[in-house]
């Protein structure tokens, strides 16, 4: 399966100079956990870094920060590593396992970006696969037992 077909299209992004508070505020009116930090390109939307949930609360207001004089670009985790949409899922999950990160903005292959896929993504996925494979050995099962003789 393709990180492109799994990833999710509506990615929340800004640039650097947003505020934790604003970014915090982001991603509560989401549901999501990250926004990623991207620059303005004469070819599109670059993704530079990524800033967590978790970046915010223990590298800000933990501690003691101002998160209103803050800005993500400042506690913004850089190099961010990217998964082009027509890479395999699995071979995408392998890195974010060996990096120990739990996700990756996705980009075009112009670099641009144009999604975003969490290892919940990849979870659901699974999950779905797993439901399949249970959906075919209880099908077997009632066909087979549809199809027995009565012995009397």
């Amino acid at each position: 399966m393709k990180v492109g077909d799994l990833a999710t299209a509506g990615v929340v992004s800004a640039d650097g100079s947003l505020t934790v508070v604003k970014a915090a505020k982001l991603m509560r009116d989401h549901h999501v956990g990250d926004v990623v930090v991207t620059e303005e390109t004469e070819s599109g939307s670059k993704p530079v870094g990524i800033v967590t949930d978790r970046d915010l609360v223990v590298g800000v207001i933990g501690l003691g920060l101002d998160p209103a004089v803050f800005t993500i670009g400042d506690v913004v985790q850089s190099p961010v590593h990217t998964a082009v949409a027509d890479e395999e899922a699995d071979v995408v999950i392998e890195r974010m396992r060996a990096l120990g990160i739990r996700r990756v903005p996705v980009v075009d292959t112009r670099g641009n970006l144009d999604g975003i896929f969490t290892m919940d993504d990849y979870v659901a996925y699974l999950g779905q696969q797993l439901q399949n494979i249970r959906d075919l050995v209880q099908n077997e099962r009632m066909r087979e037992e549809d199809s027995r003789v009565a012995i009397n």
